[in-house]
């Protein structure tokens, strides 16, 4: 595998790669020049060939080990009897044709790179993957760029739309059905796979444990997992699934991210300790989450959704929310009638808690639908007690003390809420906005005997600011911890910082801080 015919970018990559730069030193034509490749030998190549595998092996990579061929011809074909190939900043063409030239019947890794600025069509992606079957690795990593012009001729313009829908060209992933583990990865100029791997008409990969696909679609999990029977860890990244289906009796981690408009998850998987699903688009009205893992452990689950918390005008859009939870979730069925954006991962290894964290991103609106309910939409998660209770909120100025007592009241086993508000350019709702109607609120008394400490980033020490940390005070009968970060606007000199302060210094029994930019007292 001869340098001739490398471009200058891939050659000056191979230069400034560690584990290429010693085969393609001009030193070693140097040595050729000098004779140790004529009549008399040197000593290391006078060692068995399986000790001189070992020494290209350590080089840990394909090209560098082909070089050492300059040196002494005892060296030349070696690099083909390698039980692991790497290939990393070589053209698809130059990968194929070395693959070509590998004479063992079977590999234990092989690892390809190519760089991005040699992209590869369908057809290439097709060659590439029949030559990397037919040596039957037990480990196989392909990691290819997309084609940009093939992209760009179904569009009939240089620049396509960014989220066009493009049908993917059908490509066969072979049977490897030596490998225990295959990651193909496919890097395109747009997030929309042009790629779409299908499984071949007959045989199974009875050996695979770990499958990872990214940037390339793939038909369906429901058909993938039959043909799988050992495997253990599923990662499909930048797809297009619609529905999530996985029946597994071995599948012990499932990471999905899809970018289409996700319908269902179905998933019924008996060892399953880690599942991961995001789906960048809002789901739909249809869908539907039906789970059966009694040993699941980690949970992620992030989608987009259109819903408001069922408190006075719904004058708040719920963006997103995470979960955190420590404790197995075994058997769960879900329907939802909206759209919905839920996170949920564990804290298994957080001690500190011992119940679940929620974290919910809220954000102020003028314009609404009629909206789900959010306690409706609590109600449906897989966990019912919180310790931790986290809002990020973008008020644009909006009252939002009911939307937090009414958190509050569904998350009633909160220990700890954390409030972080941020600015946004519109800071001041219309004069007609109904946003603190009804406000009886701040004069009653909620239920909060759990509610230990509470942090509050961005305060601007407003009306309703204040009335939202009296009631807080008032209700939280066993509050231990109060911290308040106010607003940079808001100096020590200033009207607001003052009444703040004087509500903290009026409960003594609560150990309280209160910061600005320039200033932190603790008292």
């Amino acid at each position: 595998m001869a340098a001739v015919g490398s471009c200058g970018k891939c050659h000056a990559d191979q230069v400034s790669a560690p584990c290429c730069r010693w085969g393609l030193l001009r030193r070693s034509r140097r040595l050729r020049r000098r004779g140790l490749d004529g009549g008399e030998e040197d000593h290391i190549s006078r060692l068995p060939d399986d000790v001189l595998r070992l020494f290209l092996a350590r080089l840990g990579c394909a090209r560098a080990a082909a070089h050492t061929g300059l040196v002494s011809r005892r060296w030349s074909n070696l690099w083909a009897t390698l039980p692991e190939l790497t290939f990393h900043n070589t053209a698809p063409g130059q990968v194929e044709a070395a693959l070509a030239r590998v004479t063992r019947p079977s590999l234990s890794l092989l690892d390809i790179h190519v760089p991005k600025h040699h992209p590869v069509d369908p057809p290439g992606v097709a060659s590439l993957l029949r030559s990397a079957a037919r040596l039957a690795p037990a480990e196989l990593k392909i990691a290819l760029s997309g084609s940009a012009a093939a992209i760009q001729s179904r569009y009939r313009s240089p620049h396509p739309p960014y989220f066009y829908h493009v049908d993917p060209v059908e490509v066969e992933l072979p049977c490897f059905d030596r490998a225990t583990s295959i990651s193909i990865s496919i890097s395109i100029s747009t997030l929309i796979p042009v790629i779409r791997l299908v499984l071949p008409p007959a045989g199974d990969f009875l050996k695979l444990e770990s499958l990872s696909l990214s940037s390339c679609d793939v038909g369906s999990i429901a058909s993938l997992l039959p043909r799988c029977p050992s495997l253990r860890k599923l990662r499909i990244h930048s797809s297009r699934l619609i529905s999530i289906t996985g029946h597994s009796p071995s599948l012990e981690e499932l990471d999905v991210s899809t970018q289409e408009v996700l319908q269902r998850i179905d998933i019924r998987a008996p060892l399953l300790k880690k599942l991961k699903i995001y789906a960048t688009s809002c789901i739909s009205k249809e869908f539907s989450l039906s789970y059966s893992a009694p040993k699941l452990e980690e949970l992620f689950w992030s989608c987009g959704h259109d819903s408001s918390p069922d408190v006075g005008h719904s004058m708040w859009h719920l963006s997103s929310s995470m979960l955190e939870t420590p404790t197995p979730l075994g058997d769960r069925q879900l329907a939802a009638n909206d759209k919905e954006t839920t996170c949920l991962q564990s804290s298994q290894h957080c001690p500190r808690f011992d119940m679940a964290e929620l974290c919910i991103w809220l954000r102020g609106i003028t314009e609404y639908d009629v909206p789900r309910s959010f306690r409706q939409l609590m109600s449906q998660l897989p966990v019912a007690k919180f310790s931790v209770l986290e809002l990020d909120i973008s008020t644009r100025g909006h009252s939002y003390g009911e939307v937090v007592l009414h958190l509050l009241m569904i998350c009633s086993t909160a220990q700890r809420l954390k409030i972080e508000l941020f600015a946004v350019e519109v800071e001041e709702c219309s004069v007609d906005c109904n946003c603190d109607e009804p406000n009886n609120w701040r004069d009653q008394t909620f239920p909060m005997a759990d509610l230990k400490e509470v942090e509050i980033q961005g305060f601007k020490g407003k009306a309703q600011e204040i009335d939202l940390l009296k009631v807080i005070f008032r209700s939280a009968t066993m509050l231990e911890r109060v911290a308040i970060e106010l607003y940079y606007e808001v100096s020590p000199s200033d009207n607001r910082y003052m009444e703040t302060l004087g509500i903290l210094e009026a409960h003594p029994s609560v150990k309280s801080t209160i910061s600005t930019s320039t200033i932190r007292s603790v008292f």
